[in-house]
């Protein structure tokens, strides 16, 4: 019974970002422990530990962020789940969509510290 009651927790903790985010012919949906941010030229997913920025939009995302106050102070961290939208390129950011989110917070970001 308790296992029961903590598949429907989690599940129920899994938001859907896109509904049109689905896997394409550039590749298979894969999952990443990120920052979220809203970005001047691009919104995008810096994946924690790497260098690496993922180009991706999500309106959820967004109105998370605009509802905590300026675009410029938060970003959300947590679990992300996308899909590309674009064919992968050495040395190029990569087009994707976000297709589901999970574990996520609101931080307050001092672009100071990275």
């Amino acid at each position: 019974m308790k296992a029961i009651i903590v598949a429907v927790l989690l599940l129920a903790s899994v938001a859907r970002a896109d509904d049109s985010c689905k896997e394409t012919n550039f590749g298979k949906c894969y999952s990443v422990h990120g920052r979220y941010a809203i970005y001047v030229e691009n919104n995008g997913i810096w994946v924690i530990g790497s260098k690496r920025l993922l180009l991706a939009t999500s309106d959820k995302l967004d109105a998370m962020i605009l509802d905590k106050g300026n675009w410029l102070d938060y970003a959300v961290i947590g679990d992300f789940t996308v899909c590309p939208r674009s064919r992968y390129e050495v040395g190029h950011k990569q087009q994707l969509c976000v297709q589901s989110y999970k574990n996520t917070r609101i931080v307050k970001w001092d672009h100071n510290s990275q």
